[in-house]
């Protein structure tokens, strides 16, 4: 009967059909589907869905108009529609949830992502897409006084200058990080998560998480990289470097030290995590590292659709992503050696569907009698939040740190 009468009361233009949130998939009854769908597809061409419209629209059958009649003449009670539709969407996910333990059950599929993705889409909140401009002014005002009030803000990436230009990491954000071997681009993932303190979640594809616990005690603790690795640490090393523990714990972190993890994987991962300890950013290392479940596609469509579908995560969580990519050997063989955007293995759809996309430069790589030695160039070749252009920042190598320096050029 709730399904009649908000049926019922669509017709009747009683409530706004495209404002309810309801799809075909709702509804119960083969019926009522078709109904619906007529329904949304008068509004889409915008003729009114009264009972003879409606009726006209349904397959040639006797029974329908008397059936839009009754929906029409018994509908009662739009104050509350709201409820009532809140109630469709609850039935849809229990039956929803039947089925899927019984695809559990009986199906010869065993893949336990593809299960994991269908559970964490009923569990996640109904989403309006549809908004008045009236609507939308009131919600990015409300978003305004939450920053002013520090009640909402993005997550820093550790470095002021680059906080400047890009304003931090906003949610729903693909942020690209691309560099050459050797110009520190983990080092310099590793160093936004350090500067994360609230519950960041790290996809380590390169470097195990006794690897990256070695970092992080060197960029926490301020201690030679190459001291913990061979255990050569004084009293005052070891004691910095404990005092790095706190810290990495305090962060509530996460790490997937999977080697080479499947797409389906890190979606799978991510949406566990933000379910249960709800992560506020993902950082991988790094893009071309992920496998695509097509072998059989070329590299360039494989790294477009991971891609996509990284946007579309951080899209769905709302929080941002920051991948790092790798650059061609092509910048080799060039007088100037800086990363452009379309140096980035296979990056056609990268450039279209990134927010922002940083490359990163260090001269003394290449010129061992650089005058920029212990700096690096940060170049922002997209920012959606503002403007291209470089700025420097301090790189101390035996502990992978990227500071700030004192001079912003910009």
């Amino acid at each position: 009967m709730i399904e009649e009468n908000i049926l019922g009361l669509c017709i009747n233009g009683m409530i706004d059909p495209t404002m309810t949130g309801l799809e075909e998939k709702h509804f119960s009854s083969y019926p009522n589907k078709q109904v619906w769908a007529v329904i949304q597809s008068l509004v889409t061409r915008k003729i009114t869905p009264d009972v003879i419209n409606v009726t006209e629209e349904l397959p040639n059958d006797p029974t329908w108009h008397p059936y839009i009649s009754s929906m029409s003449r018994d509908a009662v009670g739009s104050y509350a529609a709201d409820s009532h539709i809140k109630k469709i969407k609850l039935k849809w996910r229990v039956r929803a949830l039947k089925d899927i333990g019984s695809e559990i059950t009986n199906s010869e599929n065993h893949d336990i992502n593809h299960f994991i993705k269908m559970l964490m889409n009923l569990n996640t909140t109904e989403k309006k897409y549809s908004h008045t401009f009236a609507e939308m002014g009131d919600d990015a005002l409300q978003e305004v006084e939450r920053v002013i009030e520090g009640e909402s803000k993005p997550i820093s990436t550790g470095l002021a200058d680059i906080d400047k230009i890009m304003g931090g990491l906003h949610n729903s954000d693909l942020v690209i990080v691309a560099a050459r071997s050797a110009m520190g681009k983990t080092a310099f993932l590793l160093n936004m998560v350090a500067a994360n303190n609230d519950r960041p979640l790290l996809f380590s594809t390169e470097q195990s998480r006794i690897q990256a616990g070695f970092r992080f005690f060197s960029i926490y603790g301020n201690v030679p990289n190459h001291k913990i690795r061979t255990g050569d640490l004084d009293n005052e090393d070891f004691g910095r470097m404990s005092q790095a523990i706190p810290r990495m714990q305090d962060s509530n972190g996460i790490i997937y030290d999977k080697s080479g993890p499947f797409m389906s994987e890190i979606e799978a991962v991510a949406r566990e995590h933000y379910h249960k300890s709800g992560i506020t950013a993902i950082y991988l290392d790094y893009l071309q590292r992920i496998k695509h479940e097509n072998p059989a596609l070329p590299p360039h469509q494989a790294i477009g659709d991971i891609a996509m579908r990284l946007k579309e995560l951080a899209r769905e969580l709302n929080i941002p992503v920051v991948a790092l990519a790798q650059v061609s050997r092509k910048v080799e063989a060039r007088d100037d050696k800086r990363p452009q955007m379309g140096d980035i293995k296979d990056s056609g759809t990268i450039e279209q569907e990134a927010d922002s996309i940083l490359t990163l430069y260090r001269d003394e790589v290449y010129n061992e009698d650089s005058s920029d030695r212990g700096t690096c160039e940060v170049n922002f070749k997209k920012n959606r939040h503002g403007g291209t252009g470089m700025v420097r920042v301090k790189w101390t190598a035996p502990t992978m740190k990227f500071d700030n320096l004192a001079n912003m050029s910009f």
